[in-house]
């Protein structure tokens, strides 16, 4: 396995240079393209304003491949996004999506392996700006404290519709243009809003919901069966209870309180957006768009769309 080691502080330009004198190449215009020998893609850096960075990166991996963090002194937390999928499109029916957030107090390791392709999006929050969102001393009386209960250190969530829609329309706009990158900032802010919003939940009094890494994996091979296909009748809770080896009752249960909506709500949900998708980037006709997802009446699908938007 190919390694390179980088600490984990500064913003992620300055990230993104470490990684290029690792790899022994140059950083062009906050943009490093990956080596061949190690695969085909990019890491591209984002500055986002004081105290906030992103590296976003694409890569179809030839080998394995290691990105290691070193320990520091302050700690810069890291909200990072993986969309992991096979190179050859023939294969690529197993995907995994996964949001994880911690801090560069410790060490981490990131593990690519030959023939997937790895979509990512990593931003970097400096300590002050997270004291500003978590006030009152919360961050080391209760963030600090809550992460490092957590395996790894890391806190991990299920990945929302609306942040796998940031993710695909990021990774539809990473050309080197002005425009690309303007709109890229602003679904990277999205993406980060979104976050910030479920993390002061979680400091809400609610209780946490934690799975084991099996009980995770078969919940999101549920979702993933559920949302396959929006033109066909979605899979019975029986279907998807049997796929998650539980009862329905906690398979229901579950699912709810992992993705934070019944099963049947999060289906109509992650189908509207993909009805706006479709018209707003495809420009699809509003009839072609409700066809797309399953519907064959336009009035019951302009309904539902005027429910779901407003």
């Amino acid at each position: 396995m190919i390694g390179v080691q980088v600490k984990i502080e500064g913003d992620g330009k300055e990230i993104l240079k470490q990684l290029a004198r690792g790899l022994g190449q140059q950083v062009d215009q906050d943009r490093l393209l990956v080596p061949e020998y190690i695969g085909e893609g990019y890491y591209k850096a984002y500055a986002l304003g004081k105290g906030l960075s992103a590296i976003v990166s694409r890569c179809c991996y030839k080998v394995d491949f290691s990105l290691k963090g070193e320990l520091t002194e302050r700690p810069v937390f890291v909200l990072q996004y993986d969309h992991i999928s096979a190179c050859e499109k023939e294969a690529a029916d197993e995907v995994l999506i996964e949001l994880a957030f911690g801090y560069g107090k410790h060490q981490h390791q990131q593990a690519r392996e030959k023939g997937k392709m790895v979509k990512s999006v990593r931003v970097f929050i400096e300590q002050d700006w997270m004291e500003e969102i978590i006030p009152g001393n919360r961050l080391n009386e209760k963030l600090f404290t809550f992460l490092e209960s957590m395996p790894g250190k890391q806190l991990r969530l299920p990945v929302s519709p609306e942040e796998k829609l940031y993710l695909k329309e990021i990774f539809s706009h990473d050309q080197e243009t002005y425009w690309d990158d303007f709109y890229s900032v602003i679904r990277i802010e999205l993406l980060l809003e979104k976050f910030i919003i479920r993390l002061i939940r979680q400091f809400s009094g609610k209780p946490a919901y934690l799975f084991s890494d099996h009980e995770t994996q078969r919940l999101r091979e549920s979702e993933a069966a559920l949302l396959k296909d929006f033109s066909e009748a979605p899979p019975t809770i029986s279907e998807l209870a049997k796929k998650a080896g539980m009862s329905p009752s906690k398979f229901k249960a579950d699912f709810r309180n992992m993705f934070g909506l019944p099963v049947y709500q999060y289906y109509q949900h992650s189908r509207m957006l993909q009805a706006r998708t479709l018209m707003e980037n495809k420009r699809m006709s509003i009839k072609q768009a409700g066809m797309m997802v399953g519907y064959s009446n336009l009035s019951h699908f302009s309904a539902a769309f005027k429910k779901e938007f407003g």
